[in-house]
């Protein structure tokens, strides 16, 4: 585990449970990553991933929101939780299956390859994630919870950031080639995106944010933050 966490010339520690060989088996997705992909292709290829999410959800939190409800995606994934599709994109982003564009500076999510796309569709193509996204719904308990109503308290202004701020850690994390989380939880993106922090003494103050990651990110952090404004 420490060395899955970027420490280097570790040996195994013997007590977690890859050291164990107690990962389990991968959990088959695609039927997930198939409602993720249509709900990006019939909203046009033209919103964020948070908005996305509320689609799936049946969320409508404004009139665009509304005018996207009577697409077919409209609320198709109320059995999984918020943060249960966070892991679904951020999966299908760093699979490539899905990636992050868009212009003033408000990133949208796009199928960057049709044929890949269909594939999926056609159970060619999965996609494995190491747990069931939606078993996170027994697990939304003290912390869990708290970060999650604070993803759905978030205002429109701190979403865009929140959204460039997870893209910036997807391409991070592809760098890096190490899971989205291991860069910064999603509370942790959630709290910068409401704190909006300038530079590594700011970025230090975050929840989750150690001396390590604040001199490793904080220029980056800091530059999307401004790009913001």
């Amino acid at each position: 585990m420490r060395r899955y966490f970027g420490e280097e010339g570790v040996e195994a520690c013997g007590a977690c449970d890859s050291c164990r060989g107690e990962t389990g088996e991968p959990y088959d997705a695609t039927r997930w990553a198939q409602m993720a992909v249509s709900a990006v292709l019939r909203c046009g290829q033209k919103i964020g991933r948070g908005r996305l999410i509320n689609h799936l959800l049946g969320q409508a939190k404004d009139s665009f929101d509304e005018e996207l409800s009577t697409q077919s995606t409209y609320g198709i994934g109320k059995d999984m939780p918020k943060q249960g599709w966070g892991r679904v994109f951020d999966a299908l982003l760093y699979d490539g299956m899905l990636a992050e564009g868009g212009e003033m500076n408000r990133p949208a999510v796009v199928v960057p390859d049709a044929e890949a796309a269909r594939a999926l569709f056609r159970g060619d193509r999965t996609l494995m994630l190491r747990a069931d996204p939606a078993a996170t719904r027994k697990r939304a308990k003290g912390k869990s919870r708290v970060a999650a109503q604070a993803l759905a308290d978030m205002s429109e202004r701190d979403q865009i950031l929140f959204d460039m701020l997870r893209s910036w850690r997807t391409e991070t994390a592809k760098t890096r080639g190490v899971p989205p989380y291991v860069i910064f939880h999603d509370r942790t993106l959630a709290e910068i995106a409401r704190e909006r922090p300038v530079d590594a003494d700011e970025l230090r103050l975050i929840s989750g944010v150690g001396e390590k990651k604040a001199q490793r990110y904080a220029e980056d952090v800091s530059r999307i933050v401004g790009e913001a404004v």
